[in-house]
């Protein structure tokens, strides 16, 4: 990996939070936004739209019984930071930290080689839209079951 995803790589919180603000590939910064009567939100993950991206770039790992219930430690492991927790649940099927255990000693999650190339799919997406509309976009009509779609 080419990039640095780990925004807690950092001396000083300061740093952290600086580098964190600017990391595409965190789950904050990778959220369309949408305003609602002028309240800003985050709208889905991007990386919802390339689910089927992830699932079929994932690999196979062994992984020990302790990292049960701790997807920001294999994210640790795997990809060098904590801020990929939700990567790691996803492409292993999972939809919260407590479904987050080994099944017969492994895991799948989504290949480390290809971390850059999805970083890329991000950037693209987000030049696309910060060129083609108003970010956030102004929702007049929004309700809730389209938020959390």
């Amino acid at each position: 990996m080419s990039a640095s995803y780990d925004s807690s790589a950092f001396v000083t919180v300061e740093e952290s939070v600086a580098h964190a603000a600017t990391n595409k590939m965190t789950l904050t910064n990778g959220c369309e936004k949408v305003s609602i009567s002028g309240v800003v939100m985050d709208d889905k993950p991007a990386l919802k739209d390339y689910m089927q991206y992830i699932l079929d770039n994932t690999v196979e790992l062994s992984l020990d019984e302790s990292f049960s219930y701790r997807p920001e430690w294999v994210s640790k492991n795997v990809y060098g930071t904590n801020d990929l927790w939700y990567l790691v649940l996803w492409s292993s099927g999972c939809q919260s930290k407590l479904d987050f255990r080994p099944v017969n000693g492994k895991i799948k999650i989504f290949d480390p080689s290809k971390l850059d190339k999805l970083n890329e799919i991000l950037e693209s997406r987000k030049k696309r839209l910060k060129n083609s509309a108003v970010n956030p976009v102004a929702v007049d009509d929004l309700t809730i079951e389209r938020l959390i779609l």
